[in-house]
């Protein structure tokens, strides 16, 4: 028997005593870029609140038009403040999915009713008619009054009619806009992107890959866990070692439940039923067991090694954790958070993947996948791309990001062959599948947005640009 099948016989002898184990997959690595921020979601205060603006197209598609946003201020009646630091461009040309974001700035607390705009330099299609380039303001009021309290990280639109701009007459170039604040639509088709350096977490539309709103949430939301039919979103707050849930279709914060026994939690899992939320914190190296109902911790565990990643073996009441420190994987009972078994000598294993029949382990500084057939005993590894760190499986094929390649692998499970790489954009972590929509989104956590793979061409079809790095993506569907 050769060295690798030796080091597993105590693991699989274990894993074929369980047998019907099943895993939920997991997916997060890398340098962010700078990170600057609707309705309140309060676990706390802040000094000041933050407002996103995003320029969305009337209608997407047609001519190419743009402008220079020189100024763009926001007012309450008594003062304007500036929201951009240099001037912007809009063009029709760079709007990904008919948006942009054109700022994101901390502000007071006010109720904010006008935009201001200072605009110079329009760009018109090849056809059109010359038009006066003098600098133009635009004073636009808000559709609803924007309340904004402490600790608020809203959105406002303004929604260009581009057709409507170049028909004006006068041979003035004036754009055509309105302004208003968020209004997140009542639907199921929606992802949740938590950004802890801006205490935010954003709204995506799946169906137009577009954000609708965000929500300022304090205390550095990270993992997240969304149920559609619970009206629920439930952030793990790591500054205040708590769990908040959020009612989506409100944004109202239904419950915060504080972690005992945790200093700062920094990995989060639950449950098949939501009924239990396992906690890792990785500066204690404790395991905590939290029920979720009650607020109390029925079990806690102090692991030998630094843990990397958390993941619950579905159906079978089990949990599987990595230490790239301790180069082990430890399988640990869901009740009792006993250990179960330990597969050793893996180099540096970060995210893992099962699914019924491989145990799939992402070995960040060799650069490779160890894939372990449960059945058979046999150990195979794979090159994949630089410093593997997550996986994302849709069944037909195992994603893994490469978080310092700036690519995903995707490999064939039964063949377990390489069979294309994904260039997307940088330091990519965490995924998320809308099997709906067929997409991939992907953290960029180096791009500060999400890369939006489509799942039938295995190209990258767009991004969604949030100018602050993405800890973790949920989606409902």
């Amino acid at each position: 028997m050769s060295r690798a099948l030796d080091r597993l016989v105590t693991f699989f002898a274990t894993l074929t005593a369980l047998a019907g184990l099943a895993l939920a997959a997991g997916c997060v690595g890398n340098a962010a870029p700078p990170d600057g921020g609707g309705h309140a979601v309060h676990t706390g205060q802040a000094a000041t609140g933050r407002v996103s603006v995003f320029f969305r197209l009337r209608e997407a598609g047609g001519v190419r038009a743009g402008f220079t946003i020189d100024e763009a201020e926001i007012g309450d009646g008594v003062r304007w403040l500036s929201l951009l630091d240099t001037p912007a461009a809009i063009s029709t040309a760079n709007m990904e999915n008919g948006q942009v974001m054109l700022a994101r700035a901390a502000v007071p607390p006010a109720v904010y009713s006008r935009l201001r705009l200072r605009i110079s330099a329009p760009l018109l299609p090849p056809d059109g008619h010359p038009l006066a380039a003098e600098p133009l303001t635009l004073d636009l009021s808000l559709a609803n009054p924007m309340a904004l309290k402490a600790g608020d990280s809203p959105c406002l639109f303004v929604v260009w009619d581009v057709a409507a701009t170049l028909a004006g007459g006068g041979g003035q170039f004036r754009p055509v806009l309105r302004a208003g604040p968020q209004t997140i639509p009542l639907t199921t088709e929606l992802a949740f992107v938590s950004c802890p350096r801006i205490h935010t977490i954003y709204i995506i539309r799946t169906d137009t890959n577009t954000v609708c709103g965000s929500w300022g949430v304090d205390g550095r939301p990270t993992y997240l866990a969304a149920f559609k039919d619970n009206d629920e979103l439930l952030a793990l707050l790591e500054d205040k070692a708590a769990i908040v849930s959020i009612e989506i279709s409100s944004g109202r914060v239904k419950d915060v439940i504080k972690i005992p026994s945790v200093i700062r939690p920094s990995f989060m899992v639950l449950d098949d039923e939501a009924r239990y939320a396992y906690v890792l914190d990785r500066k204690t190296n404790y395991l905590v067991k939290l029920n979720l109902a009650t607020g109390g911790v029925d079990a806690k565990s102090r692991l030998t090694d630094k843990p990397d990643f958390l993941l619950y073996l579905a159906g079978r009441d089990q949990l599987a954790v990595s230490s790239a420190l301790g180069r082990k994987v430890f399988f640990i009972d869901g009740g009792g958070l006993d250990v179960l078994a330990t597969l050793a000598s893996v180099s540096s294993p970060l995210g893992l993947y099962f699914d019924s029949e491989r145990l799939y382990v992402a070995e960040g500084r060799a650069n490779s996948v160890e894939v372990h057939d449960v059945n058979s005993g046999r150990v195979e590894r794979r090159n994949v791309g630089r410093r593997p760190s997550r996986f994302a499986s849709n069944g037909d094929y195992v994603f893994v990001a490469n978080t310092g390649a700036a690519s995903l692998s995707v490999l064939l499970p039964g063949q377990l062959n390489v069979v294309r790489d994904i260039r997307v954009g940088a330091g990519p972590e965490e995924m998320a599948l809308s099997t709906t929509r067929r997409w991939l989104y992907v953290c960029e956590t180096g791009e500060g947005g999400l890369g939006v793979v489509d799942l039938t061409s295995h190209r990258l079809a767009s991004r969604i640009v949030l100018r602050a790095r993405p800890f973790d993506i949920e989606v409902i569907q």
